[in-house]
């Protein structure tokens, strides 16, 4: 029984590595185009974004 709680804490070390590069992509596709704008509202920007779709086919 101790044998397979021993096989998953390696992998489990394995697996910290690999979050830490995960985490990094999220922060660079929102450091993109919210950097910009960072000046700006936050609430302001998503509002925008939601808001352009949506209004594009509203208004249509």
């Amino acid at each position: 029984a101790p044998a397979p709680p021993d096989e998953k804490l390696d992998e489990s070390d394995d697996d910290p590595p690999k979050p830490a590069p995960e985490p990094q992509p999220p922060p660079d596709t929102n450091s993109g185009p919210p950097a910009p704008k960072p000046d700006e509202p936050p609430n302001e920007l998503p509002l925008t974004l939601a808001h352009e779709p949506a209004g594009a086919d509203y208004k249509n």
